[in-house]
């Protein structure tokens, strides 16, 4: 006996062909979108920045400069034996630092600024005056860090150089946003007791505009001011917070920008300011690695849970089934 046909069986699931070409749309849109957004721009790891040191009587050894590539910690390891009174043989620096300790420490930073603005700042690019140029040179003493990285940089200047004061010392931090925050520095440099107390003190200011003169204008009085105070007995530190990075992007049919670009045969290098922005490539400043990663993975998560949907409705059925189920293997 051979058992009744099987029109009602379920038969095995299938994929509808118009399925496929779907997954491998989908499949070549996730590639495009990821292969496209790397290449359209990137940013290269230029946030490096010179550190000037100058002081009014020689507290550093001669004028000598540091070339090569530096950490924002080691701009604390010169600090470190600025403000501590030891013996040559436990300075860090003792080629570059002497053993005197000034009175008052001035520091003078830049919140934020364009790659090129401190060589600007220190006439880099021209043989014309700037304040920076003319106290250096005619410094007693100075020292030029030529190239200081920040990628890694964990704090503040002022926090890195708060941490080797002496008990008891002094520290003015203050923000400088147009001309009533220079004034602000003036007044607490007048109130608080920061000469002649026998230790080194820390007077920290950091710029938020990028001003070039009325930044002059407000270090020239403050260092007038300590100068006067402590008869010539300070050093001072000029630096850059954070500097913007540098944008390389692959021109577009119609790219509109403001900032000067250079051209070269394949891409354009463009300083991206607060100001300046580039058509279709701003977000790409604010992405991180990380970041992206993490985007791609979510467009594969969103991919597969796409690709299962689809094959779930691309399953067939039978429109219905039978009520009485087949005695198979049962007929005697």
């Amino acid at each position: 006996l051979h058992p009744p046909s099987l029109r009602s069986s379920t038969p095995s699931p299938s994929i509808n062909p118009r399925t496929c070409t779907m997954m491998h749309v989908a499949a070549a849109l996730m590639l495009a979108v990821g292969a496209a957004l790397p290449a359209h721009a990137a940013t290269l790891p230029t946030s490096s920045t010179p550190v000037f040191f100058w002081s009014g009587a020689e507290y550093l050894k001669g004028k000598q400069s540091v070339s090569g590539l530096l950490a924002a910690a080691d701009v604390e390891t010169y600090a470190r034996d600025i403000f501590q009174s030891a013996s040559e043989e436990r300075l860090l620096h003792p080629e570059y630092v002497s053993t005197e300790n000034p009175e008052v420490f001035v520091s003078f930073t830049f919140h934020k600024v364009p790659h090129n603005f401190m060589a600007e700042f220190a006439g880099s690019f021209h043989k014309g005056y700037t304040f920076l140029k003319d106290v250096v040179t005619n410094a007693p003493s100075s020292l030029v860090l030529t190239q200081v990285s920040l990628e890694r940089k964990y704090s503040s200047f002022a926090s890195m150089f708060s941490v080797h004061l002496a008990p008891k010392a002094q520290m003015i931090e203050e923000t400088v946003e147009g001309s009533d925050g220079c004034e602000r520095v003036v007044r607490e440099i007048g109130k608080k007791k920061i000469f002649n107390n026998k230790r080194t003190d820390l007077v920290s200011v950091m710029f938020t505009e990028n001003d070039q003169q009325a930044n002059e204008e407000c270090m020239k009085r403050i260092i007038s001011i300590v100068s006067e105070g402590t008869k010539e007995k300070y050093v001072c530190m000029l630096s850059a917070e954070a500097v913007q990075p540098i944008q390389v992007a692959f021109p577009s049919v119609s790219q509109h920008t403001n900032s000067a670009h250079r051209s070269h045969n394949r891409i354009h290098t463009q300083a991206v300011t607060s100001s300046d922005t580039i058509a279709g490539t701003g977000l790409i400043e604010y992405i991180t690695p990380v970041i992206f990663i993490g985007i791609l993975f979510a467009l594969m998560l969103l991919y597969f849970f796409y690709v299962g949907v689809v094959a779930m409705f691309s399953i067939v059925v039978p429109m219905r089934f039978e009520k009485n189920p087949f005695k198979i293997g049962k007929i005697y």
